[in-house]
């Protein structure tokens, strides 16, 4: 949970390894990021890491980040500076999933507000993820709901 990293050296790597991806997207179509603080969340948004990623991950063609932290599941829809055209058809931006519903002895990290625009689904339950890449243009992404909240 520490944020100290040499934030210059990471940024210049990750440019430069999402540039050599699509260079290759004939062979590997599809760009995920799998990282631990979330850039979208209805419960803890990390803004410092969206000011750092979110323009690097739309300009160089992101299709989703896959986040922890938090002790829920939320998925959004293609989402560019907190706007969204709700479709997953053709996405203009980076899909955003916080997938952090194994669980934790804190158990679920409740959500407090109301659910926003660019939030396309979200829940409390613990379950996992499954995804499935088919070819250039399917993606299968699933969460799996495991949750009995009785841990005698």
């Amino acid at each position: 949970h520490t944020k100290e990293v040499n934030k210059e050296a990471f940024l210049k790597w990750l440019v430069a390894d999402l540039k050599e991806a699509n260079t290759n997207r004939a062979n590997y179509p599809w760009i995920l990021i799998n990282d631990h603080r979330p850039l979208y969340s209805s419960t803890a948004p990390d803004r410092e890491v969206r000011e750092s990623l979110e323009e690097i991950f739309f300009e160089y063609g992101v299709d989703i980040s896959m986040n922890g932290h938090t002790h829920n599941y939320e998925r959004s829809w293609p989402t560019y500076k907190d706007k969204t055209d709700q479709s997953n058809l053709n996405p203009k931006a980076t899909i955003y999933v916080v997938t952090g519903a194994a669980g934790s002895k804190e158990m679920h990290t409740p959500f407090l507000e109301p659910q926003t625009k660019w939030s396309a689904f979200r829940s409390n339950s613990f379950g996992y993820t499954r995804l499935n890449v088919y070819n250039a243009s399917h993606i299968h992404w699933q969460q799996v709901q495991t949750d009995p909240t009785d841990f005698r």
